[in-house]
């Protein structure tokens, strides 16, 4: 396959990139892997307002010495660690703000297929995406993307190496072009799948993919997890972040950083659940998410689909056919199939106008869905409706274009500032008490089922790479991409 002389530059630049930094990645996957003392158990420490971050991990240290850091997350001045029930003891005798870190962890079923001549899901239809290719000419160019999941299988033929990066470092799970359950390679060819006339397309084909690995390889993760990676997604510049997972339990500290991302621009989007009631899911059910219902074919409800007042859309979930780590493709079912789809709706809608407000994305998103069930408003079940692409970047066109005309002093993507923490919130009163979360797959695939469907930086270099690695690296990667420019 040929690609452009930028796309080659960008592509081997990163290769040795990633191979400078390549040894921290054992040390990052001992770092996030469950910890090997069963009794030790996961927890948040919220740091003191009048004390830095370095000084509060430090006096932590002194209080208990022997329990283990997992990640520093600085958007909400908070620690996750792991420590025995006495250290957890010591430290609320100590006094701080302790929250408990939540256990996640996968279920997915799936069939595979074949690599084939291209074929377009019905999703992609659904959602009316080639129209919206073939009427404004925009298929997602220019949105960064993150995809938090279980990795990616970034050597599939059916996507655009050019266009595909990831974090590496101690704050994740790595390597992120690494997925042992295919949840993450199914989700990305949803969203940005090439049109290359192969395998199948995803909804904005010309997205650029940012992977944070959150799951390791026995499909285990935390609540903080979710949260460090969504710092990190925000320090890469992402101005959308798809989130295929949840569980019934909210978290104060998870749900500030996503407020602090709405109020920068970014949109944030989640699996509804599925569990098939009326429960709540996070982040999905966080006011500041978009929570996604999954239909199928027939624009039904799955039955699989969580209904609630959180809900915000729907989207194509039932027997979708996307990338698997084979090199072919596979069935999935689950709003985690949903969620990409909107994820790459928005990135459709960003690309035509890059610099509308994250309101009024929301705004035309919500607008333009179809609810089977309603005609006037949203429902439990669908949220506003079933989205629509076509009808939003139309709406976008005629309603907001003429408001909101592109300011030339402002950069598209800018450093965003740290806000500090706001108070924790939920779009219901009610949160369940449960600390079980699943990554959104259904467990079971239904051909039919019954009825479905709210709302840049520089990546950070970690703190355990020495400078001098740091230099040599930054002064290959310039090397390269200035020779590689002019072939």
């Amino acid at each position: 396959m040929i690609y452009s002389k930028q796309c080659l530059s960008l592509t081997l630049a990163v290769i040795i990139s990633v191979a400078a930094a390549s040894p921290l990645r054992t040390a990052a996957n001992d770092i996030h892997r469950r910890s090997r003392e069963e009794n030790l158990k996961r927890y948040v420490i919220k740091c003191p307002a009048e004390e830095s971050m370095d000084a509060c991990l430090s006096t932590m240290q002194v209080a208990a010495p022997d329990m283990e850091i997992k990640h520093m997350l600085r958007m909400v001045k908070a620690i996750a660690v792991a420590m025995t029930p006495a250290e957890f003891a010591t430290m609320q005798g100590e006094n701080y703000t302790v929250e408990e870190d939540p256990d996640r962890s996968i279920n997915a079923v799936e069939s595979s297929r074949k690599l084939q001549n291209q074929r377009t899901p019905f999703g992609i239809e659904m959602v009316r995406a080639r129209e919206t290719w073939d009427e404004f000419g925009v298929r997602g160019e220019g949105i960064r993307v993150c995809v938090m999941d279980s990795g990616l299988f970034s050597q599939h033929t059916d996507l655009t190496p050019c266009k595909l990066s990831g974090y590496n470092g101690p704050e994740a799970v790595t390597p992120w072009d690494e997925d042992t359950d295919g949840h993450g390679t199914h989700v990305t060819g949803t969203i940005a799948a090439a049109d290359n006339n192969r395998g199948v397309v995803g909804v904005a084909p010309g997205a650029d993919i940012h992977v944070v690995r959150v799951f390791d390889s026995e499909g285990l993760f935390f609540g903080s997890d979710v949260t460090a990676a969504a710092e990190i997604c925000r320090d890469a510049g992402a101005r959308i972040i798809n989130m295929s997972l949840g569980g019934s339990r909210g978290l104060s500290f998870e749900n500030s950083v996503f407020d602090q991302l709405s109020d920068e621009g970014i949109i944030s989007i989640a699996a509804a659940g599925n569990n098939g009631d009326t429960s709540l899911s996070f982040p999905a059910s966080y006011p500041s998410v978009v929570s996604v219902a999954a239909v199928d074919s027939n624009r039904n409800l799955a039955t699989f689909s969580q209904r609630n007042n959180a809900v915000d859309v729907a989207a194509p979930g039932v027997q979708i056919q996307s990338l698997a780590t084979n090199n072919g493709l596979v069935l999935k079912s689950g709003t985690s199939m949903a969620s990409p789809h909107v994820a790459g709706v928005v990135a459709l809608m960003m690309s035509f106008n890059q610099t509308i407000s994250r309101d009024s994305i929301l705004t035309a998103l919500e607008d333009t869905a179809i609810n089977p069930d309603s005609q006037n408003g949203r429902t439990d079940s669908f949220g506003n409706g079933i989205v629509d692409a076509f009808a939003a970047v139309t709406l976008l066109s005629t309603k907001f274009k003429q408001l909101e005309e592109p300011d030339e002093s402002v950069e598209p993507t800018s450093t965003p500032s740290i806000s500090s923490s706001m108070a924790p919130s939920v779009k219901t009163s009610t949160t369940p008490s449960s600390t079980l979360f699943t990554l959104f797959t259904s467990p079971s695939m239904e051909p039919s089922s019954t009825p479905s469907i709210s709302r840049s930086s520089s990546p950070s270099i970690p703190s355990s790479v020495k400078s001098s690695a740091v230099v040599s690296a930054a002064l290959i990667l310039t090397l390269t991409s200035t020779t590689f420019l002019f072939i």
